[in-house]
């Protein structure tokens, strides 16, 4: 074969194995993209509960401090108010943090149901507190911060 036909050879190999790379690292950037994408997702999801659930905690703290009558069990808290916080994260999230946000779920719920008086309050605080504090272990390990 001539010279000018290995050369033709050499840019139609060059052109193809270039087109690979590139379909190659456009696949990759994409791939990432919606890692970061994912990631965000959890990371707003995680976000919005613990701010509802810090809100939940305020309100029991605020009852117990002042010594009012007890939260209204049908308040918005309770009994289902974080369920829309933990849809997403039930999408998103990792299973250690959807099991630690169903150990959340289900201490505000037995608040609700057991309807508990202010001399229980303080330990249903606690309980709850308990269950905030091993969500936030879980999203440490699952966003890699520890």
């Amino acid at each position: 074969m001539s010279t000018e036909v290995w050369a033709l050879v050499g840019v139609i190999v060059g052109a193809i194995l270039g087109g690979f790379a590139q379909i190659a690292a456009g696949t990759l950037s994409d791939r990432r993209a919606h890692q970061g994408w994912v990631r965000d997702q959890r990371l707003g999801a995680y976000q919005n509960f613990l701010t509802r659930t810090d809100g939940l905690l305020w309100t029991l703290n605020n009852a117990n401090f002042r010594e009012e009558p007890e939260p209204h069990p049908n308040d918005e808290f309770f009994d289902g108010g974080l369920t829309p916080f933990s849809a997403p994260i039930e999408m998103f999230g990792d299973r250690k943090v959807i099991d630690a946000v169903d150990a959340v779920r289900s201490k505000a719920h037995a608040f609700a149901e057991r309807h508990v008086g202010m001399d229980d309050l303080s330990a249903q605080i606690r309980d709850l507190e308990t269950a905030r504090d091993a969500y936030v272990r879980a999203i440490r390990k699952d966003l890699a911060v520890e």
